[in-house]
């Protein structure tokens, strides 16, 4: 497919959030995007986290800020510390999450009305190469990163809830678990006991789109819909517009939670 047909360079990268009917908003994010040279050639590198406190924890707000901002610059500056590029990908992302589940712990302890806070972090790295394009997955909790090409949308991460857990054990059925009361349990998440991240890495030679999102993002949209939209009107409207046109329309549909989405691309093998 050439790149031409899917978007125009350069790449580029937005966020949005909105509070929706909540009091305050958990949600946060962080994104960051570079040209640099590697290899002797111009290429893009991305970085993006979004962080949702987890419901009814004290603090959430504050857990979810430390684990988007943490992760995001420690990953930055190990990346910028070398020119090469990261050796031991799954190291940084671990160390990355490692020190904001040690600040959100040491911070409860400094504030008891903190205790217990609690957040998810699903992080997403992508690096442009010359014979294809490095993306890293790093996920704890139920946010989510998104792949989407011209013909398809695919999710990256797997949710940490106990409905996940009941779906895999062929408890309850996918429809089952849209109306099921049990929908926000989390299972896994920085702050808590149980904080290890999930880490992947994938490499592609198609050019595609990232969407990272908290969970109030696809609870009132199908994933069809936010494909469509996006592959649409990518090249007609800014990014930080189609990520409040969708937004609006969840919440027109009735979400309450906070709703947070990073969007970036389109990435591609480096000719430069």
């Amino acid at each position: 497919m050439a790149l031409e047909k899917l978007a125009p360079r350069p790449i580029k990268a937005a966020a949005y959030s909105a509070i929706g009917r909540r009091t305050n908003n958990e949600d946060a994010a962080f994104y960051c995007l570079q040209k640099s040279i590697m290899e002797g050639r111009g290429i893009y590198r991305f970085i993006g986290v979004v962080a949702d406190g987890v419901g009814g924890q004290a603090k959430g707000e504050v857990a979810s800020r430390i684990a988007a901002n943490i992760i995001g610059t420690y990953i930055l500056y190990e990346l910028a510390a070398s020119n090469k590029g990261a050796s031991d990908p799954s190291n940084i992302i671990l160390r990355a999450y490692s020190r904001a589940h040690n600040e959100i712990i040491r911070f409860s302890q400094l504030n008891p009305e903190s205790i217990g806070m609690a957040t998810t972090a699903t992080t997403v790295v992508v690096q442009e190469r010359r014979d294809s394009v490095e993306l890293w997955i790093g996920h704890v909790g139920d946010s989510r990163a998104y792949i989407l090409t011209r013909e398809k949308i695919v999710l990256l991460t797997r949710d940490h809830t106990l409905i996940q857990e009941m779906i895999v054990k062929n408890q309850i059925t996918p429809q089952e678990a849209i109306y099921h009361p049990h929908q926000s349990v989390i299972t896994k998440a920085l702050g808590t006991p149980d904080w290890m991240p999930d880490f992947t890495i994938h490499y592609y030679t198609e050019p595609f789109f990232i969407l990272i999102c908290s969970d109030g993002f696809v609870h009132k949209l199908s994933i069809d819909e936010i494909h469509s939209y996006i592959i649409k009107y990518h090249g007609k409207i800014g990014y930080t517009s189609i990520l409040k046109s969708l937004c609006d329309v969840a919440l027109e549909r009735g979400e309450k939670d906070n709703i947070t989405a990073i969007l970036s691309g389109p990435f591609q093998i480096s000719l430069e």
